[in-house]
């Protein structure tokens, strides 16, 4: 099994990194991004190879998510990586990915010039399901949610535009999966980002929900979000009783 699998992921890279149409690229990146989502740390552990092709892997769907022309290959990619970041075991066999993989997510959610992109680059940010996950990163990811969330409205191409409640939605979820993830000590260091972002992050989900039904799943998710900040979250000095009252008003809105 672990031989296949090494046997899958390289030939997966070959296909991205030759000129091989289009079709096949998003294909393959959509691959990789299936194989890395199934690794698992005893694999990582009999096979340094295997380390290494992950690693390989894990830049190539960055490369192809960042700098290639085709539009339809980076969406595809931010998907894939999104969907790697699923598997837990990927955060604790090897490290040292995260800082990059973060950043630049955040920085296509912020600036890319093609929403589908933005929007696939919003919802890899909540792929990892636990704090642990996002380790010394999880301010910078609040950071650069917050700022796509103020840059949501620059759309150059009228195209684009019919995109852009989809991408408000997105960033939304990502955020509200942020919240319920916060732990105390987390409050500070939010603190300065949320006072900067705070008419936007209330301004959208204030959008949102009053554009989707309460049973949508989305709008579930974030009264969960709105549920845990106002409930179960404590505060334990001023600077994290300022932030947290801030993100309680961020889930009041005028129906």
């Amino acid at each position: 099994m672990h031989a296949k699998q090494s046997t899958f992921i390289s030939f997966l890279l070959l296909n991205i990194n030759y000129h091989f149409p289009l079709k096949v690229k998003m294909s393959a990146t959509r691959g990789l991004g299936n194989l890395l989502r199934l690794i698992k740390n005893e694999t990582l552990a009999r096979n340094t190879q295997m380390k290494s092709l992950c690693e390989t892997a894990i830049r190539k769907l960055l490369d192809c998510a960042c700098k290639v022309n085709n539009m339809k290959v980076r969406w595809n990619a931010c998907y894939a990586m999104g969907n790697a970041m699923k598997n837990e075991d990927l955060f604790t066999g090897f490290s040292g990915w995260q800082n990059l993989v973060f950043s630049s997510l955040c920085t296509l959610a912020k600036e890319c010039k093609n929403l589908k992109v933005r929007i696939n680059a919003a919802s890899a940010l909540r792929a990892p399901s636990a704090r642990a996950h996002y380790g010394d990163h999880y301010a910078l990811v609040w950071r650069g949610v917050l700022a796509a969330m103020e840059n949501v409205a620059d759309v150059d191409d009228f195209n684009e535009y019919k995109h852009k409640d989809n991408l408000t939605e997105q960033l939304c979820l990502t955020l509200a999966h942020l919240c319920c993830l916060l732990t105390p000590s987390d409050l500070s260091d939010i603190y300065d980002p949320l006072v900067f972002y705070y008419d936007y992050a209330k301004a959208m989900f204030g959008q949102v929900c009053q554009k989707l039904p309460p049973e949508n799943t989305s709008c579930l998710r974030i009264l969960q979000a709105a549920k845990y900040v106002t409930v179960d979250l404590c505060a334990s000095n001023e600077t994290q009783m300022q932030t947290l009252s801030m993100l309680q008003d961020v889930f009041i809105w005028d129906m």
